[in-house]
């Protein structure tokens, strides 16, 4: 057992508040595993926080942090680029949709505000329709 193995699992057990032994069944193999992928430190930190955060939205069950659901490189590339495409759209509330949501009502989309050239029609046809009425007058 590497001294590296032994802080990825310090930090595994931080991060998701499991606190499994390392020595148990095939954990350091499941290690070995994941540092042949060449992820690192920081991919294993953003997985997990996006794994929990998905937990407490409820998107996700709290098994979703198991070793064996994380640590297998196929599924840890899958969950480290969906959590690093969360981080490119995140769009953080502003302080009214952040009260709104907190109190249980829905955010409303902001009003559109139109522009002069939206609300009236070209100058021609303007000036057109307004020498129609002073005929008609």
């Amino acid at each position: 057992m590497t001294p590296e193995i032994q802080a990825l699992h310090a930090i595994y057990c931080r991060e998701s508040g499991l606190k499994v032994r390392l020595t148990l069944g095939g954990r350091t193999d499941l290690w070995c595993e994941w540092l042949k992928a060449e992820f690192t430190q920081a991919d294993l930190i953003t997985v997990l926080r996006h794994i929990r955060a998905e937990v407490r939205a409820k998107r996700r069950f709290p098994g979703s942090l198991t070793m064996g659901s994380v640590l297998q490189p196929d599924r840890f590339e899958d969950l480290l680029e969906l959590a690093k495409a969360q981080q490119r759209n995140y769009k953080p509330l502003t302080d009214r949709e952040s009260v709104l949501k907190a109190t249980g009502r829905q955010i409303e989309p902001p009003a559109q505000v139109k522009t002069p050239q939206a609300i009236l029609p070209d100058p021609k046809t303007f000036a057109e329709g307004l020498r129609k009425m002073r005929e008609a007058i």
